[in-house]
């Protein structure tokens, strides 16, 4: 069903313009996905496509009608207190274009807070930052890889108390420092990798020897392999 705008408001952020519904609450102010999505530089099929998968983006998507170059036109949009959660589901470091995916995180950092800011003040989108999905995501890759925070600092040069104040919701965090993380993550995923194919490896040897001295030969290259089957 779609919704008649008669509250629209446009938003600037990133060099986009964020198409908005004002309501009285966050959870019936509604903020139009294309717009959003395009201004990342994303393509929007595939994002529209994983909203209506979803099994929670999908409950809380709304059709409303919306301006555009050719008139009024219904377009997809979601509650201003699910595009945190709708941005956390997008995997910087998927993205191949390096410009794409700065944008990307600026969005994941910043996007939900502004539109909070602009439509119900500073008040109200401080409430928003106690651990956000952004933040929650950090902390799940993190741990997945069994990391401390401590360990995440060491490798990315981030310090431990920013680390943790990202993961509960107290810092944004520049778009900097989470370039620098999501690198430490992937080259700690890729050593993590490498450390177990270098465990699962199997040791080939290759020779050549008479036939009357096979038997002996393998007796000796299996003392050497297993030790301990040799103990009596």
């Amino acid at each position: 069903m779609s919704q008649a705008n008669h509250s629209l408001t446009t938003v600037p952020f990133e060099g986009a313009n964020l198409i908005v519904q004002r309501g009285r609450t966050p959870a019936d102010t509604l903020v139009a996905m294309k717009p959003l999505v395009e201004g990342m530089g994303l393509e929007w099929e595939p994002q529209r496509k994983r909203i209506a998968r979803h099994p929670v983006l999908k409950e809380g998507t709304v059709i409303m009608e919306a301006p555009s170059n050719g008139g009024p036109q219904d377009t997809l949009a979601l509650p201003l207190i699910r595009v945190n959660f709708f941005l956390a589901t997008i995997h910087p470091e998927r993205v191949t274009d390096e410009a794409v995916r700065k944008t990307v995180i600026a969005y994941q950092t910043r996007c939900a807070d502004v539109l909070f800011k602009a439509f119900f003040g500073e008040r109200v989108a401080a409430s928003q930052r106690t651990s956000t999905p952004r933040g929650r995501s950090l902390k799940t890759r993190r741990q997945r890889l069994g990391l401390t925070s401590q360990q995440l600092a060491d490798l990315s040069g981030v310090s431990d108390n920013t680390i943790r104040r990202i993961e509960d919701g107290k810092h944004d965090g520049s778009e900097k420092t989470w370039l620098t993380l999501d690198s430490a993550l992937q080259a700690a995923r890729r050593d993590i990798k490498a450390e177990q194919e270098r465990r699962n490896a199997t040791v080939r040897l290759q020779f050549t020897v008479p036939v009357a001295k096979a038997g002996a030969v393998c007796n000796y290259v299996s003392s050497i392999l297993n030790p301990s089957e040799g103990e009596g």
